[in-house]
């Protein structure tokens, strides 16, 4: 049997006689650290018996070992983990673990399970199938994907990218016709804008709220399957905040909208109130207009860098440079991107 602690990180062998049932009082003879919480396990294989927690409570059904199911679900519950992707990992080989992505870097992307971590390199098979587009046959940030650990292999290896539930692309640089996905599996894709100084100039004003470019994201967002939500950031700058969101509301029927402020005491909390924990969010929006401040609080650290726009065009400094996906401690999972 190989166990995953993610106080340990590192996978762990227990010998378990076949044929036995595993109860409390017999449990003492796996490694007791463990199991040190239930959803510490990450991953329990190749055991046809029904093994059972110090506290008694079951974690693999026999019947269902080859599935990875029952074992790896109390823990990738929190990535997002639904009945749409364990479906499509039961019908692959043995042998496979199924994880997130959460960073990219160029040809070599990070995994994560809870408190689990790792950098993982495609399998190259992929690279090699030509049945298969090049946007559908590399990971991208939020793909589930299945991974393979082999004690020989320097990386763990990407065999497969499983179909993803939603996606948002756009329009590949370079290459006519050709699609860039920018995020999959997302439940919410929330398009940001902001409100500009009440003395700007016409043309910084319509950079930042923009109602066209506004409804060119939501397009996108259609045709991808997630759920849209725009916020308007910045509405500490302006007195008639309400008034405008009204017209935008008029604008753009049917989507919510929701003006929000990062230097007021609770401006994000409506915000809030929209996230679901193991729900992901991911951003999208200009440079500049408070993405990366915007997930930061809600993260509760800082984890992206931020700067200051430049006052006379309103222009961020592109300091989001690549796509990354976060955890809160609240159960949300967010994904920022830069500026597009």
């Amino acid at each position: 049997v190989q166990l995953w602690s993610p106080e340990r990180k590192q996978p762990q062998r227990a010998t378990v006689r076949l044929g036995t049932l595993l109860g409390p009082a017999s449990s003492a003879q796996l490694p007791r650290q463990l199991f040190h919480e239930p959803h510490a396990l990450h991953h329990v294989r190749a055991c046809p018996t029904l093994l059972a927690s110090a506290t008694g409570s079951a974690v693999v059904d026999s019947t269902r070992a080859r599935s990875h199911l029952p074992a790896v679900h109390p823990v990738l519950r929190a990535l997002g983990y639904e009945s749409f992707f364990e479906e499509q990992m039961a019908r692959l080989e043995g042998g496979l673990v199924p994880v997130r992505v959460v960073g990219q870097h160029r040809r070599e992307w990070d995994v994560s399970v809870p408190d689990v971590q790792c950098r993982a390199v495609l399998a190259g098979k992929r690279w090699a199938d030509d049945s298969v587009a090049a946007e559908d046959a590399q990971p991208t940030i939020g793909d589930w994907v299945s991974l393979r650990r082999d004690a020989t292999a320097t990386m763990p290896v990407i065999e497969h990218v499983l179909e993803r539930r939603t996606e948002l692309a756009r329009a590949a640089v370079g290459k006519r016709g050709a699609r860039q996905i920018v995020v999959a599996n997302v439940d919410w894709v929330i398009v940001v804008a902001a409100f500009s100084r009440s003395d700007a100039s016409d043309a910084a004003a319509q950079r930042s709220l923009n109602p066209r470019r506004i409804e060119r994201y939501l397009t996108a967002i259609e045709k991808g399957g997630a759920k849209p939500l725009v916020l308007v950031n910045k509405a500490d700058l302006r007195d008639d905040a309400d008034a405008e969101i009204a017209q935008l509301s008029a604008r753009l029927a049917g989507v919510d909208i929701l003006p929000v402020s990062c230097k007021l005491d609770g401006g994000l909390d409506a915000l809030r109130e929209r996230l679901t924990p193991g729900k992901t969010a991911g951003f999208v929006g200009l440079s500049g207009v408070g993405k990366s401040t915007i997930v930061n609080q809600l993260v509760g650290s800082d984890s992206l860098r931020t700067a200051e726009e430049r006052a006379s065009d309103t222009r961020g400094r592109h300091t989001t440079t690549h796509r990354e996906l976060f955890v809160t401690e609240a159960g949300w999972l967010l994904i920022d991107t830069p500026g597009m």
